[in-house]
């Protein structure tokens, strides 16, 4: 990241924009993930790599040790379910938001249930669109 600019990432918010990045170290395809450093190379995140878009990168993780794979997807799919299944029985409701994008720690990925049926909508096609194949095999 750019000097100084890390103080976003800091307080876990979820996007780097463009004028806080400082260099690319590699090669980073469009989506990839990419670990994010402060100007002098200490980690801050994990995030989708977006080359085009004004944001830059979008977090998955802020934990060092979390890879992004299936397992990742697996638990914040989890955490989510257990919240809204609370909610949705409390309520009564069998269709809901089970994914939230960025609240739920999934940037680009908005998730209903409808009963037994799921709708995927994938609003990042650096991110959330590159990890599809590894978002489906989780759900």
């Amino acid at each position: 990241m750019a000097r100084g600019r890390e103080k976003l990432l800091m307080r876990h918010h979820p996007w780097v924009f463009s004028g806080a990045v400082g260099r690319l170290e590699g090669k980073a395809q469009p989506g990839e993930t990419i670990d994010i450093c402060d100007d002098k190379g200490r980690w801050l995140a994990r995030g989708a790599w977006s080359p085009q878009s004004q944001i830059r990168a979008r977090v998955w993780s802020f934990n060092p040790d979390e890879q992004i794979d299936v397992e990742f997807f697996v638990r914040r799919l989890t955490v989510a379910q257990r919240l809204r299944t609370l909610l949705a029985a409390r309520d009564g409701l069998d269709g809901y938001r089970l994914i939230a994008g960025e609240s739920d720690g999934l940037p680009g990925i908005t998730l209903d249930r409808y009963g037994d049926f799921l709708v995927v909508q994938l609003l990042s096609s650096a991110g959330a669109e590159f990890q599809r194949g590894t978002l489906l095999a989780a759900l």
